[in-house]
C-alpha cells in the first residue's frame, strides 16, 4: 500500500478508536474487553500470514521488536483500558494527542534528534494543556483523576515503545511484528483477566460486540500493521503527527455518539495541548508541507 493511503487510514483508525475503546468495555469490565479484542486480532493476524505467506522470524532484533512492540504495547493499553471506565472517549484521545511530545522527548536521548527550545516549549504548552484538564477531572472525583493519569502514563509508555521500535529497525514485514508482538503478550493478557477476576460476562450487548470486534480487526490487525509499515517508511515524528489531528476528531465523535458532555476546560486543555503538539513539530510540519 503506498503511504499517503496508509496515513490516512491510520488518521481514521485513531480518532475512531478511543470511542470504541469506551464501548468496549461497557457491561463487561476492561479486563474482558482487552484480552478478547487481542486474542482474536492474533487469531486474525496469524490467518494472515498464513494466507499471505508471510514468515514470522524469530532473530534477535525481531524477538526485541516483539518485546518493544508487545509487553510496553500491553502496558499501555492495560493502563487505557482501565482508565476508559471513568475517562470519555474523546479525552482518551487528547491525552493519546500528547504522544509527538514524548515521542521528541525519548527520541532525542535514544535517537540523538535533536531536542530544541522550540520543543521545550511545545512541551511545557503542553503540560499546561493536560493540567487543566487533569483539574477539571478532579472536580468530577479523585477515580476520574486517577484515571486520566493512568491513561497519560499509557500514552508514555506508547510513545517509548514507538521510539524503541523505530531504533531497532530492522525490515520486517508490518504483519509479521503484529503476530510476534501479540503472541508474546496475549499470554500477560489472558493471566490478567484470570488472575484480577474479569469472569465470562452473562449477556454481552450488541454494541458491545460490535465494538470489541472492530477493535480486534480494525484497529488492532490493520491499525498496528499500518502503523508498524508507516514507522519503517517515514521518520518517527511525522508518524506522530497524525495525533495533531485526532484528538479534535475523536471529541467530535464522543461527543455526537456517545452524548459525551465536553467541558469548556477540555476544550480549553486541548486547545493548549495541540498549540503545544504545533510548536513542538513546527518544523516536522513545515517539511511536510513543502513536500
Amino acid at each position: 500500500m503506498p503511504v499517503g493511503p496508509a496515513y490516512f487510514a491510520i488518521i481514521f483508525i485513531w480518532s475512531t478508536t478511543a470511542l470504541g475503546i469506551r464501548w468496549s468495555v461497557d457491561s463487561v469490565g476492561f479486563l474482558s474487553g482487552v484480552a478478547s479484542r487481542m486474542s482474536i486480532a492474533l487469531a486474525l493476524t496469524l490467518v494472515l500470514c498464513r494466507l499471505l505467506k508471510v514468515s514470522i522470524p524469530h532473530d534477535k532484533r525481531a524477538l526485541e521488536t516483539y518485546f518493544a512492540a508487545g509487553v510496553l504495547q500491553y502496558c499501555s493499553m492495560m493502563l487505557t483500558y482501565w482508565g476508559a471506565q471513568y475517562v470519555p472517549s474523546g479525552l482518551i484521545a487528547v491525552l493519546y494527542g500528547t504522544g509527538p511530545i514524548w515521542t521528541g522527548l525519548f527520541a532525542s536521548w535514544w535517537l540523538a534528534e535533536r531536542f530544541s527550545r522550540q520543543k521545550l516549549l511545545g512541551l511545557i504548552m503542553g503540560l499546561i494543556g493536560l493540567a487543566v484538564i487533569n483539574r477539571s477531572s478532579l472536580l468530577v472525583g479523585p477515580q476520574a483523576a486517577l484515571a486520566v493519569g493512568g491513561v497519560l502514563v499509557g500514552a508514555l509508555i506508547q510513545a517509548l515503545s514507538t521510539v524503541w521500535v523505530k531504533r531497532i529497525g530492522g525490515a520486517h514485514d508490518p504483519f509479521a511484528i503484529t503476530a510476534g508482538s501479540l503472541t508474546l503478550a496475549l499470554p500477560l493478557y489472558l493471566v490478567s483477566w484470570w488472575l484480577f477476576g474479569g469472569g465470562v460476562p452473562a449477556v454481552v450487548p450488541v454494541r458491545t460486540i460490535a465494538a470489541i470486534a472492530y477493535m480486534s480487526t480494525v484497529a488492532s490487525v490493520a491499525g498496528f500493521s499500518l502503523f508498524f509499515y508507516l514507522l519503517r517508511h517515514l521518520p518517527a515524528s511525522r508518524v506522530a503527527l497524525i495525533q495533531l489531528i485526532t484528538p479534535v476528531t475523536a471529541l467530535l465523535l464522543g461527543s455526537a455518539f456517545n452524548h459525551e458532555a465536553i467541558d469548556p476546560a477540555v476544550w480549553l486543555g486541548t486547545v493548549l495541548i495541540l498549540l503545544g503538539l504545533g510548536i513542538n513539530q513546527y518544523e516536522s510540519l513545515r517539511r511536510s508541507i513543502q513536500r
